[in-house]
């Protein structure tokens, strides 16, 4: 990895069969210099991506979605280790927004209620039966 980079964290689900959610990544696609490292933990592949030398850091997000084969999340990008395991988090929330069957690439913040119900099931659980469900089945609240 680059010393000095704007890293993101990248959660994937690992396949069925154990097979990366980002395979090509690491073999750095033609259309980006990307650095990459990555672990698996409890299911789940997380690594960091940073953009190499002049590459910017929306290059580096491209070659994720290219290589994506399951579900990612993406962390905002940082540049200090010390906020590292809040990227961590931010990714992997960011994977939950991803429909569980689904294949694709979500990054933190762009998808702000996603988030916010990722982030807070039961909470939003407990939002949809208490007051959507009788507002949905036309049930007097009042």
């Amino acid at each position: 990895m680059p010393e000095r980079a704007s890293c993101c964290v990248v959660a994937g689900e690992v396949g069925r069969n154990g097979e990366d959610p980002r395979p090509a990544i690491t073999a750095r696609p033609a259309n980006a210099d990307v650095a990459s490292v990555r672990t698996t933990e409890l299911g789940k592949r997380l690594g960091l991506v940073a953009p190499i030398g002049d590459t910017e850091s929306a290059a580096a997000l491209r070659a994720v979605k290219q290589a994506a084969t399951s579900r990612v999340g993406v962390s905002g990008p940082f540049t200090a280790l010390a906020t590292a395991p809040e990227a961590v988090r931010q990714a992997r929330i960011a994977l939950e927004c991803v429909a569980p069957a689904g294949v694709g690439v979500q990054c933190h913040g762009t998808a702000p209620i996603d988030t916010l119900v990722a982030a807070h099931a039961e909470s939003a659980a407990e939002l949809s039966e208490n007051v959507l469900g009788p507002l949905l089945s036309g049930e007097d609240t009042v």
